[in-house]
């Protein structure tokens, strides 16, 4: 059913100008009160009539003008002006008004928001930030004061579906440097590894709480006595690697082979034609003492007991390979234990029946070990908060990084063909060619200067005067911005630790107050 109202300037009555649809739900409604109205009149009949009336008769007469009374909101709401009650503080504000400013919650409103009993529209929400939010309406520009909490002031926007683009400068400024301030902060404590990594799908999955603990144990330290122990036996175990290495490379401490080359030996005879190194003959001739294997075994065994602990914790089935650092240790792993294979299928009394291939094959495996084991290091280094703080700071300035190796290399491609220009007429002179020079401009630049290649010339020496002063202003550059990240990543840690001592005396406060009463009863 449709009814046509509309409101005139003038008597703020309804006349038949706009088009309002009325459900059926409430024309359903209006007809039922208005029975139950005519039924208390009705009531007034008496008992020897009621048999002479009909039903039609008691049905009380309903016209379209009572059923608009029903449905039409009262007072000033069909009117130009409508109240706002925001919590329990009112605001006046008119229709045209709130229509200014289309696509949001108030520019929606309309007279059948109305509350019919109250004559207003309540809204649950702070009244602090409402007089700014009508400012807008009124003035087109959104301003708060600055004293007011950034975050509340965003969440406020969203929930009358004002966009955050429409605050004025000097308070959008205001507003997202505590937003951006708390953004970064949550950045930096993914970094440092303090967010919560827990999730329900993770504690869903098959033992997924015990894969939490076990986590907790091997990436925090802090998390238990056992956890400090198993630091400790992780930096117990890196020396004794690191310690094995140099032991394994003194010749003193290695035990000679018996064998002799002379007798049926080609394959080493043709090795050593290969002009092989007197080191790489001392380990082709010499094998590591007893103590020095089990320094060696005893690290590699915890490493592999290390690293399978953490592929078992891992929240996926592939997240453990999304870090760079358990990638290498996986690739570290693979190598040691094929080098493993190999020195138990050619024991050091027999290197010499090896091949040429065997052994370059070793040798290699050797160097990929034990280069990556260094990476070892690096993982402890994120359980202690120093040494965190600068791999956290070289990898935040990796982009700075590049940039500095990339002006090095630009100001070698410009200082070390000169040098060589100028230096080409003399023959006494120790720029032989161009890579020279290209070496002697980076050692200059850097300013380390080995001394092992130098000018000669007058001009050489003006040369090198401005490629020292130009590789002075190249480092200087990014070192700035490096200097600003490791202070960064300091002073959040400094607030870390701030926190913790903070929270460990309150838990003793809290103890010492638990424990006060006991001991003044026994007193």
């Amino acid at each position: 059913m449709i009814r046509s109202v509309s409101k005139t300037d003038d008597d703020n009555q309804y006349t038949d100008a706009t088009a309002v649809r009325i459900t059926d739900k409430e024309m359903e409604t209006a007809i039922l009160e208005t029975i139950e109205l005519g039924s208390e009149t009705n009531s007034e009949i008496t008992t020897e009539n009621s048999s002479a009336i009909s039903a039609a008769d008691l049905r009380p007469k309903i016209t379209g003008n009572e059923i608009n009374m029903k449905l039409k909101p009262k007072k000033n709401c069909n009117g130009k002006r409508i109240t706002i009650n925001v919590a329990g503080t009112k605001f006046l504000v008119s229709w045209e008004t709130l229509a200014k400013v289309p696509n949001t919650r108030l520019s929606r409103l309309t007279m059948y928001d109305v509350d019919p009993d109250e004559d207003e529209i309540f809204f649950e929400r702070d009244p602090t930030f409402f007089p700014s939010i009508l400012g807008l309406y009124y003035t087109g520009q959104l301003h708060f004061l600055h004293s007011l909490c950034g975050p509340a002031i965003l969440t406020e926007l969203a929930y009358w579906e004002i966009p955050a683009t429409a605050l004025s400068p000097c308070c959008k400024e205001a507003c997202f440097v505590t937003e951006e301030k708390r953004q970064e902060n949550q950045k930096l404590a993914d970094e440092f590894g303090l967010s919560e990594q827990t999730s329900y799908e993770e504690e869903k999955r098959c033992c997924g709480a015990w894969r939490l603990k076990l986590r907790r144990f091997l990436e925090d330290p802090q998390s238990s006595t056992w956890a400090k122990i198993w630091l400790f036996l992780s930096l117990l175990a890196t020396v004794f690697s690191f310690a094995s290495e140099a032991i394994s490379s003194v010749k003193e401490y290695r035990t000679p082979s018996d064998f002799d080359p002379a007798v049926n030996n080609s394959t080493f005879r043709e090795m050593i034609t290969a002009n092989l190194s007197n080191k790489e003959l001392m380990r082709l001739t010499t094998y590591d003492n007893a103590v020095n294997d089990i320094l060696r075994d005893v690290a590699q065994y915890f490493f592999t007991l290390d690293i399978i602990l953490r592929m078992l914790s891992s929240p996926g089935r592939w997240h453990y390979f999304k870090s760079v650092l358990n990638v290498v240790d996986c690739v570290w792993l693979v190598s040691a234990w094929v080098l493993y294979a190999f020195v138990l299928l050619y024991c050091a009394e027999c290197w010499w029946t090896m091949s040429t291939l065997a052994f370059r094959t070793i040798f290699w495996l050797y160097f990929i070990n034990n280069s990556l084991r260094v990476f070892r290091v690096v993982r402890i280094g994120y359980l202690f908060m120093p040494l965190k703080v600068i791999f956290l700071t070289i990898k935040a300035s990796i982009a700075e990084i590049v940039t500095l190796l990339f002006l090095l290399i630009l100001g070698a491609l410009i200082f070390g063909p000169l040098i060589y220009l100028v230096e080409v007429s003399n023959d006494k002179s120790s720029m032989y060619n161009i890579p020279i020079g290209y070496w002697w401009a980076i050692v200059t630049m850097t300013t380390v200067g080995y001394g092992d290649r130098y000018p000669s010339e007058l001009f050489g020496y003006a040369v090198g005067i401005v490629c020292v002063t130009v590789g002075l202003g190249f480092s200087g550059l990014p070192i700035s911005v490096i200097s600003a990240n490791f202070s960064r990543y300091q002073a959040f840690a400094a607030s870390i630790k701030a926190k913790k001592s903070q929270s460990r005396g309150s838990s003793q406060e809290s103890a010492s107050n638990a424990i006060s009463p006991e001991l003044t009863c026994k007193g």
